[in-house]
């Protein structure tokens, strides 16, 4: 979703658009889906109204600071976009913060004493595995 609003300025067609829309919609409703997921994996089933009560909370102020500040950006360049170049560089720069979650949470439970599974390899290499698996 960051790289369809760092790019929307440079699509300049309604087909253009319809393509943004579409992409933009399809990777947020997959952040929203998944982030309970996430919370649950994370902090476990006993954390998560609290977990999910702060997400709620920093979601809300982040809606609330963000439409003055990109106004801003408006009123000084009379152009939407850096606004968008903006809401597309928060969004990538969020999702490269979410890449060390995992091995920070097995450094964690390592750190506690809990046991800690192998790592499992992407979902590519399950794809893989399995079509190896059913031709052999």
């Amino acid at each position: 979703s960051g790289i369809a609003c760092v790019l929307l300025p440079a699509v300049p067609s309604y087909s253009g658009h319809i393509v943004f829309a579409v992409t933009y919609g399809m990777a947020i409703a997959a952040f929203v889906s998944l982030r309970i997921i996430l919370l649950v994996e994370m902090l476990g089933l006993e954390r998560l109204t609290n977990a999910f009560g702060f997400l709620l909370l920093f979601q809300g102020v982040a809606f609330m600071i963000s439409p003055p500040i990109l106004a801003g950006f408006y009123d000084m360049f009379h152009s939407y976009t850096y606004t968008f170049i903006l809401a597309g560089v928060s969004l990538i720069f969020s999702a490269i913060l979410c890449f060390p979650l995992r091995p920070i949470l097995r450094w964690e439970k390592r750190r506690r004493g809990e046991v800690v599974p192998p790592p499992e390899s992407g979902c590519c290499m399950r794809l893989v595995r399995r079509v190896r698996d059913r031709l052999a």
